[in-house]
């Protein structure tokens, strides 16, 4: 694949892992495919774009936005910035590649923990005194979605959450809910 061309060629098309090393690095940037973000978040048809429906909302970052509303999901605020065409996954990765701070780092971590936990726990994290797969499921999603460095430290955030004595019922109430941010406290991230 060292034609010159290469990037007209695979416009629009999704490319396997082994199309894309064949792609040189100098092309790499300006193949407009679904395997680069920057086609995802601008070129499909009837595409919103969340960098200016953040914009028209009058904030600056998504980090910051996400802030204003500390209890929503990541479903939640996807829908806010694009409808249909924003996915929740797109909104953890806008505010993840946003993060330049340790308390970024940390507002991430807690935000994120708790969002998951929202979205995926409707009835309590307990059921006849024992955890509920929701709880599991919602506590192993939001350490996947960070870099295998940090998996270590969201056991210890998971372990912590989970020796908590709360209610059968119990759902935190947004991110700054004292176990969630215990949970990540226990857990000492370091950023990056």
């Amino acid at each position: 694949m060292d034609r010159p061309d290469i990037a007209e060629e695979i416009e629009g098309r999704h490319l396997t892992p082994n199309e894309l090393l064949d792609i040189p690095d100098d092309q790499l940037d300006q193949a407009k495919t679904p395997n680069n973000p920057e086609y995802a978040m601008t070129s499909l048809p009837n595409r919103i774009d969340p960098y200016s429906t953040l914009k028209d909302l009058g904030y600056v970052t998504f980090l910051d936005y996400s802030k204003h509303r500390p209890s929503s999901t990541f479903q939640d605020l996807a829908k806010e910035l694009g409808g249909d065409s924003v996915a929740a996954a797109d909104v953890f990765r806008l505010m993840r590649d946003e993060v330049a701070t340790n308390h970024d780092f940390h507002h991430l971590l807690a935000s994120s923990l708790f969002r998951k936990i929202k979205s995926l726990v409707k009835n309590g994290w307990k059921k006849d005194g024992r955890i509920v797969f929701a709880f599991t499921n919602a506590c192993s999603g939001w350490a996947a979605l960070f870099e295998p460095r940090y998996k270590e430290s969201c056991l210890v955030a998971i372990k912590q959450l989970r020796s908590v004595e709360n209610p059968e019922e119990w759902i935190p109430d947004g991110i700054d809910d004292s176990d969630i941010v215990a949970a990540i406290a226990a857990a000492k991230f370091d950023f990056p």
